[in-house]
């Protein structure tokens, strides 16, 4: 567990593995599974933006390279601001590809780090 994270209660996290709802895999082989699987399904929709299983994979994969080349590591922590949008999924895939945790909480505001990677 990352320091300063606070964990799931024992008892919750039993009850999700029991039901299959968390079988321990990170989330970027999910996707990747998920890309195989279902390729040229729609994952995600947003007004007119159609996005199938494999262009979400590729995305965050590339974006995932991206972050990489621009020093993000594993284990690293990452505050995002944005909306419900498309480009929050394929920047939250591509910090689970790297390791790095998002933190998601209106209350962080502050600087940019990286702008412009997400097209």
């Amino acid at each position: 567990m990352l320091e300063g994270c606070t964990p799931w209660p024992p008892e919750l996290a039993a009850r999700y593995r029991v039901r299959g709802y968390w079988r321990d895999e990170p989330l970027g082989v999910i996707l990747e599974r998920g890309a195989e699987a279902f390729g040229e399904r729609e994952a995600l929709t947003s007004g007119d933006q159609r996005i199938t299983y494999r262009a979400l994979e590729q995305r965050a994969e590339h974006l995932a390279q991206q972050l990489w080349h621009l020093g993000l590591r594993p284990r690293d922590r990452i505050v995002v601001h944005l909306n419900n949008v498309p480009e929050f999924v394929v920047l939250y895939f591509a910090c689970a590809k790297l390791g790095a945790p998002v933190l998601t909480r209106l209350g962080h505001h502050g600087r940019v780090v990286a702008e412009g990677f997400i097209n």
